[in-house]
């Protein structure tokens, strides 16, 4: 992967599904909502989630949500993490035991499918296994 630190980069770690204290950190940092829903910094520097994104707080599916489209709109890079990498494999359905907080991303997922229901969180499930 290669990454344009042409305009600056802003490194940050261990958001751990806080998402309001991340949204909070990146207007502090200059970045603003943009008309897509996007957070963009004016001077163009663009955002690097050192891992653990998910896991312990409270909004897992928000946070690695948030990532999937700036990832996607290359606003964002993302490198993976122990969190990541364990949430990947039983995002792929394989038998993993969530500890240490990982077991809120379940808890998080089987309250969304409660409210957007199976197929919507398996395409997100499905979607969210590459970051």
């Amino acid at each position: 992967m290669r990454i344009d630190v042409g305009n600056g980069l802003d490194f940050i770690g261990d958001i751990h599904a806080c998402y309001d204290e991340f949204l909070e950190l990146l207007s502090k940092l200059g970045y603003q909502k943009n008309d897509n829903g996007l957070y963009t910094h004016p001077n163009g520097r663009k955002i690097v989630s050192l891992g653990d994104v998910m896991s312990r707080g409270p909004e897992s599916i928000k946070c690695m949500m948030f990532f999937l489209e700036h990832v996607k709109a290359g606003l964002a890079y993302m490198i993976d993490s122990n969190h990541g990498w364990k949430i990947a494999r039983w995002l792929d359905g394989r038998k993993v035991q969530l500890r240490h907080g990982d077991e809120n991303v379940e808890i998080e997922f089987m309250e969304y499918e409660k409210k957007y229901g199976k197929q919507k969180t398996e395409t997100l499930k499905k979607n969210s296994k590459h970051y």
